[in-house]
């Protein structure tokens, strides 16, 4: 299987991806780790593009110096097909918590609920300490 993807690899050329959306395409920004994203999602609509090179057709711009760039360009097609993958590959890091903490507090969640049920406690009237905390996460 490895080799047929290496082949499949072979197969494309390097050329550079024009993206025409870019300036329309909206990325939540409010936070760091978003911003960092952005790149990553323009990154992944290139690589879609790059990937579909030879359903393209390939274009060429003439630059200032008389050389040729071939290019080709994403299309919006490329653009909803990262937006399918952007969830579940960036999914994960848009989170506010770091994973660690974010696996602490389901455990923690898991426990409240498993004690809420066996003590026909309300959520919000039940009580624990970091001793129960500990205990049912396995933490020292």
């Amino acid at each position: 299987m490895i080799k047929l993807h290496q082949n499949a690899q072979r197969l494309l050329k390097p050329l550079k991806v024009v993206n025409p959306f870019a300036e329309r395409l909206t990325f939540l920004d409010d936070k760091t780790r978003t911003r960092r994203n952005h790149r990553k999602y323009l990154m992944l609509i290139r690589v879609i593009a790059l990937l579909h090179q030879h359903q393209r057709e390939i274009r060429r711009h003439r630059l200032p110096d008389g050389s040729e760039l071939d290019y080709i360009e994403a299309t919006a097609d490329d653009v909803l097909m990262a937006n399918k993958l952007a969830h579940a590959i960036m999914g994960a890091t848009l989170d506010d918590l770091p994973p660690q903490t974010r696996n602490l507090l389901v455990q923690i969640d898991a426990m409240v609920r498993e004690r809420c049920a066996l003590e026909h406690t309300a959520r919000a009237e039940l009580r624990f300490t970091r001793r129960d905390v500990r205990a049912a996460t396995g933490l020292a």
